[in-house]
């Protein structure tokens, strides 16, 4: 195994051989320039007299200094002209895996937690800001850049896009795009931009007002058959959304997602009630949200990377949720306030939470849905809760338009569109 890995990294060693005999030209060169500059002045100093704007420590009379003067430079061109010819000539000769290894001396360093931090994220060390680039770009396309994202070293696979990756991670560690809306489209101009080193929220907007993200999600035949894999990202691949974006979705849409920001985790037990994002929520291998659970939500032991299951239960949980029945009533009621009629009401309802519009078929059905569950419930005397509703959840609404709407944005949480990503 150790003889295979040398075969490997034996092409990486001969081009480390070579950028160093090329690094060692340049040096060359730059000692020789300089060399060439001091017997300049040297020789200026014996002739002229002081050099104007010379510092006046090294100015002197002494013929004698002076003549000693131009033969150290002279020496110092000579020796350094030769030191150019070596490492010229060491360029044409047939490289070898062998390659001098770093310095041994790091500096010196605390030891504490704060000085490991700025080594981690110095710009001068871009690992950092690849893998997580990465693992942000895997977030967005179901594809990593650099596909085997529990291995990011040389034992990985390479980049489908080395490019775009050290562009991104440059982008990350030192933003330089500005973001400017023209005629309601996003535009990004190289400038001054007011994002932070290291802005996460920035690198998600470069990311997702881009054109590969905003990439139709329809297949082509043409381009199936030569990159089935979307390696190229022909298309936007359609992904169901992670655990708690459903769930924050659904709070979100209904107006009743509570955006403060920090704060103690809070219970998971309380995650049907209590409307924070699911990032504040206690997660745990023992201890997890079961609503979250059901969709695949973090898990310790996947901490590369989540695998995405579609089961029943997760269209139970859709349907049955105190989440999802809580919420779809609030954002009837919400929208019955903004919209009386009912084309316009279903209009609201799909902009709201399919973000798209309604077609004039899904019209059609949805307004012979709302008349006979409000024909239903005007028979009623009492409009009757689901007999699984949770005690603490929201009950019905008293009036039955309003009910059968409540059924009607309830339904469109259980959608495909609202969960699907594309």
């Amino acid at each position: 195994a150790v003889e295979v890995h040398k075969k490997k990294l034996e092409p990486l060693a001969i081009v480390a051989q070579l950028a160093q005999r090329r690094l060692a030209v340049a040096k060359a060169s730059e000692a020789e320039f300089l060399a060439r500059q001091e017997l300049v002045m040297a020789r200026a100093r014996k002739q002229r007299g002081p050099v104007p704007g010379e510092a006046a420590d090294v100015v002197t009379t002494d013929v004698a200094q002076l003549d000693k003067a131009v033969a150290d430079a002279e020496k110092k061109v000579e020796s350094t002209a030769k030191q150019v010819a070596k490492a010229t000539e060491d360029v044409e000769k047939p490289s070898t895996p062998r390659y001098q290894g770093l310095p041994g001396s790091y500096g010196s360093s605390s030891g504490r937690r704060l000085s490991l931090a700025r080594w981690v994220a110095n710009t001068k060390n871009p690992l950092t800001a690849r893998v997580a680039v990465n693992h942000i770009w895997l977030r967005h396309f179901e594809r990593a850049l650099v596909t085997s994202v529990f291995e990011f070293g040389l034992s990985g696979e390479t980049p489908s896009h080395p490019g775009l990756l050290d562009w991104l991670a440059a982008e990350l560690m030192q933003p330089s795009m500005v973001r400017s809306v023209r005629d309601g489209r996003v535009a990004w101009t190289i400038g001054k931009p007011s994002a932070a080193a290291w802005s996460m929220k920035h690198l998600h907007r470069v990311i997702v007002t881009s054109r590969a993200y905003r990439t139709s999600s329809a297949s082509n035949k043409t381009n199936q058959a030569v990159d089935p894999d979307n390696v190229l990202v022909w298309r936007m691949p359609p992904r169901r959304m992670d655990a708690e974006t459903v769930r924050d979705s659904i709070l979100s849409v209904s107006g009743g997602l509570d955006p403060t920001l920090g704060g103690p985790d809070i219970p998971s037990t309380d995650g049907l009630s209590v409307p924070r994002r699911s990032l504040y929520f206690h997660q745990s291998p023992e201890d997890q949200m079961a609503f979250l659970k059901l969709f695949d939500g973090a898990d310790p032991a996947e901490c590369y990377q989540r695998h995405v299951s579609i089961v029943p239960h997760q269209a139970l949980a859709l349907f049955n949720s105190e989440v999802s029945l809580v919420h779809s009533r609030r954002l009837a009621r919400r929208l019955t306030q903004q919209s009386v009629e009912t084309p316009a009401f279903v209009q609201a309802a799909f902009r709201q939470v399919l973000s798209r519009d309604v077609s004039s078929e899904e019209l059609v059905i949805c307004t012979g849905f709302l008349e006979k569950r409000e024909a239903v419930y005007r028979q009623a005397k009492t409009p009757k809760p689901s007999a699984d509703l949770v005690k603490t959840a929201a009950a019905p609404s008293a009036d039955p338009r309003v009910h059968a709407r409540e059924n009607l944005v309830h339904s469109l949480f259980n959608h495909h569109d609202f969960v699907t990503i594309k």
